[in-house]
């Protein structure tokens, strides 16, 4: 969020600039592949132009750089201005299916069969256009607010590579009956017009763009056109003197040779198929091989031509997308979703009395050592983990994967000898104890661990995940380098209580959440001294939330800065009715802040703003900020509390223990009041024990400050009459006066402030 001051208070940060629609343009319809995308951060300033290029300008410049492209690998037989544009057309339909909701990588199949139709079909056409726009597309500023447009991409010039081959496959087929027509006619014709037969299948033969070969019933082969010479390796002059059996190595030569018998012993006139061939320099290379029987006049086999056509650099690009889709890029390990699969099947096949171990583990630090030595220490950091990871469970029916960031999952499957969940805990710790020499420092990243266990069938993969997550979440609340087993009792209120955070944004928007008030008295002569802002969660079929807990889940979603707007209004608004009631004699408005409100950079202005609408001066209201965020040292919370003091508004502190770093924040003197921290104040024990007098000393101090000391939760005579004994000066709870609505504070005031 950026800094309160030059911005317009009333523009939500969530509100992004509108997005431009473009019309699709109708397209060849086609099907769909799959390619990949080099992930790596491109540089807008010279792959998208300028900051301020309109999207417009930024697909033409796409356009104009993609015709460069692939005008550069293939003679094209069209003006320039129609190659731009069609590919224009190409550009925005593209473009336009990844901005859509609900996506489907559609428009990617048309691409790869215009650029066979167009006969761009050079050596490296594909390969250029593919990087090109793998790169090009990422860059775009119009799909920077698509939260998964590298998928989106991926999928996108996968089908555009399939279309390309299934076209380029169609071309290749159509070739291969255009060759059997005319060799069954060279044949038929060569009586009446021997000539001009051969000279029609030589020009087909010759000019063929895919490699052809024509073997006898013997298999021995009788003739092979310059493509395929061309194709497997050889030279011109290669063919002439050796022939063309001796094009193909021999293991190669023997299963084509099986493969026609095998059609003439299954009656089968056509088979197309993909088949690994040897180069002659020793090379592999892949084709997509079409095998048809030539027959007589008579119907009787005569011969055999198999059509073929390299699609090496098509299966590389495949087997290195099922890579991608299967394996982090980074360790070489298995990714969530192929480790999801392996859970599925392990689970799949559990006995009764078979088990296994779920391991979800979190590397603390890695973003230390990112920030500190550079991200590619940080992946290789992780490459090490991986290893040593694996290392510790070697011996074990184990799988090992990272289910992404800094995060990873062992699952372990029992047998005899297997360890449990302690001594496997202490290995893993073991192992990542060593030192990591990264840039001649050693570094070694401590781990969080959480375990899941399952025996038998009926456990899904996604709940046993789920489960070792809460157990790794569970375990961190102590700190680093921790591990816990699932504890399903406490995963149950936990859970609970995270169906109430996620629903609050829908809660507040159907009008559930609400304001109560609570009077602050002075202990020393029970004058009412302030109000107390409270937050109500009215839930239906469970009652009224706290306002602990209701602040609390808002804090954990990210949604307490926005919802302590609304309650700093509403709160002011009905102090404002107040005070043109009562007049002056309505005391001041208290408002605790979240930290995450604490240090909103916007705190300022929205303060100021509020005040200003509803006509309230300064020092009629009470901020107290979280004095975690300050003892954090985080330098807008800071500043916030220099700001608004300077400006009259009341500071006070809550949450405040009395360490050192909190007590040297009301050294300056802008704080005015500090609320105790509620936590140790609800074991108190009045009586002479370590915690009453401690609560004591640090009324002292704060009181040696200048700082005046309230309390909250109060409930009973006796806590206020001990507060009120080690100079506490202000408290409120239930025993003084319980929170109400704002009709219920109405009446106390009318009962507090009659003259």
């Amino acid at each position: 969020m950026a800094a309160g001051r030059g911005r317009d208070p009333r523009r939500r940060p969530d509100q992004g600039e509108p997005v431009c629609h473009r019309r699709q343009k109708a397209l060849t319809p086609g099907r769909h592949g799959a390619w990949s995308v080099n992930r790596q951060r491109v540089d807008e300033g010279s792959m998208s132009g300028a900051a301020g290029d309109s999207p417009s300008a930024l697909r033409a410049r796409l356009t104009v750089d993609w015709a460069n492209t692939i005008t550069r690998t293939a003679y094209v037989p069209m003006a320039r201005a129609t190659i731009e544009h069609q590919l224009r057309g190409l550009v925005d339909r593209m473009v336009d299916e990844l901005t859509v909701p609900a996506y489907s990588p559609r428009a990617g199949g048309p691409v790869g069969q215009w650029l066979v139709a167009a006969r761009l079909t050079g050596p490296d056409g594909l390969q250029r256009s593919m990087d090109l726009l793998g790169r090009r597309l990422l860059a775009l500023p119009e799909l920077g607010q698509v939260p998964d447009r590298a998928d989106r991409v991926v999928l996108l010039l996968g089908a555009l590579a399939t279309g390309y081959a299934q076209a380029l496959r169609h071309e290749v087929f159509q070739q291969q009956e255009r060759v059997k027509e005319a060799l069954l006619l060279a044949k038929e014709n060569a009586e009446r017009d021997l000539h001009d037969s051969q000279a029609r299948f030589q020009q087909v033969f010759s000019s063929s763009a895919v490699g052809v070969v024509i073997s006898d019933l013997a298999g021995s082969f009788v003739e092979a056109n310059p493509a395929l010479v061309e194709m497997l390796g050889y030279e011109a002059e290669d063919y002439v003197r050796h022939g063309p059996n001796a094009l193909f190595d021999p293991s190669d030569a023997a299963a084509l040779r099986a493969r026609c018998r095998r059609m003439l012993d299954d009656g089968e006139d056509r088979v197309r198929e993909q088949r690994q061939l040897t180069r002659r320099d020793s090379d592999t290379m892949w084709a997509y091989v079409a095998l048809s029987v030539l027959r007589d006049a008579e119907g009787l086999p005569s011969y055999f031509v198999a059509v073929l056509e390299d699609i090496t650099d098509l299966r590389m690009l495949q087997e290195y997308l099922r890579r991608q889709a299967l394996q982090d890029m980074t360790t070489g390990l298995p990714n969530r979703h192929s480790f999801l699969s392996k859970l599925e099947e392990v689970l799949g096949r559990l006995t009764a009395s078979a088990g296994v171990t779920l391991c979800y583990l979190d590397l603390d630090g890695v973003r230390v050592i990112n920030d500190g030595l550079g991200c590619d220490a940080g992946d290789e950091l992780l490459k090490t983990v991986a290893g040593r990871l694996s290392d510790v469970v070697a011996d074990e029916r184990a799988t090992v994967a990272r289910l992404g960031g800094d995060e990873f999952a062992i699952l372990l499957e029992h047998a005899s000898g297997t360890a449990d969940v302690s001594a496997l805990a202490e290995s893993i710790y073991a192992e990542l104890a060593e030192p990591i020499y990264l840039r001649g420092e050693g570094v070694a990243v401590p781990a969080s661990m959480g375990f899941a266990r399952a025996t038998g069938r009926g456990v899904e993969p996604l709940e046993l995940l789920r489960q070792a997550h809460s157990a790794l979440r569970t375990a961190e609340l102590g700190g680093k380098r921790q591990w816990g087993i699932y504890d399903g009792d406490r995963d149950s209120g936990d859970r609970a209580d995270l169906v109430l955070a996620a629903g609050m944004p829908g809660a507040w928007e159907n009008g559930e959440l609400g304001l109560d008030f609570q009077p602050v008295f002075a202990l020393a002569d029970r004058r009412l001294a302030a109000i107390a802002v409270l937050l109500r969660w009215d839930r239906p079929g469970e009652g009224v939330l706290p306002h602990e807990r209701s602040a609390g889940f808002a804090e954990r979603i990210g949604l307490s800065v926005p919802l302590g707007r609304w309650l700093l209004h509403g709160a002011c608004e009905q102090l404002a009715a107040w005070r043109d009631r009562f007049g002056d004699r309505v005391p001041p408005l208290s408002v605790g802040l979240s930290p995450q409100q604490s240090g909103d950079p916007d705190l300022v202005a929205t303060v100021g703003t509020t005040l200003g609408s509803v006509g309230l001066p300064a020092d009629w209201v009470q901020l107290e900020l979280a004095t975690g965020a300050l003892v954090a040292d985080r330098a807008e919370a800071r500043e916030n509390l220099e700001v608004l003091a300077d400006k009259g508004i009341r500071i006070a502190l809550h949450g405040f223990g009395g360490g050192l770093d909190e007590l040297a924040l009301l050294e300056s003197g802008r704080v005015r009041l500090v609320r105790l921290a509620a936590r140790p104040l609800t074991r108190l024990d009045t009586t002479d024990s370590a915690t009453a007098r401690a609560v004591a000393a640090v009324v002292a101090l704060a009181h040696s400050t200048g700082t005046l000391v309230t309390v909250d939760g109060v409930e009973s005579a006796s806590q206020a009459d001990w507060y009120r004994s080690v100079g506490v000066d202000y408290a409120r709870g239930r025993y003084l006066a319980p929170p109400v609505g704002s009709a219920g504070l109405t009446e106390l005031l009318v009962a507090e402030l009659a003259p």
